[in-house]
């Protein structure tokens, strides 16, 4: 996977993969902010489990969150029954939740 600096959405990271990316975005300005993490460049190679970055509200954001989409490899965002295939459930506390919808 390659690192992508400067997307959409103030600071944050691209992550190209084979079939798709994910970005990841509104990172705090600076490391100390909660900013992309120490050593993540532009052209970087991550694994699964490596720290890219801290929740901030750089770009449009009003609150300190990241923003995360998965994006087709040309980047453009993909379908609903796509974006399920990658993400079919998750954990919300104790509970798995699988009746969700994409934000629009």
């Amino acid at each position: 996977m390659t690192v992508s600096t400067n997307p959409l959405g103030g600071n944050g990271v691209i992550i190209t993969g084979t079939n798709y990316a994910t970005l990841y975005a509104h990172f705090g300005t600076k490391t100390e902010d909660g900013g992309i993490a120490p050593g993540i460049t532009i052209g970087s190679t991550v694994t699964a489990g490596t720290l890219i970055g801290f929740r901030g509200d750089s770009g449009n954001a009003i609150l300190p969150h990241v923003h995360y989409s998965i994006l087709d490899t040309s980047l453009n965002d993909i379908s609903e029954a796509d974006f399920r295939s990658h993400v079919p459930a998750f954990n919300v506390g104790d509970t798995v939740e699988s009746t969700w919808g994409p934000c629009k």
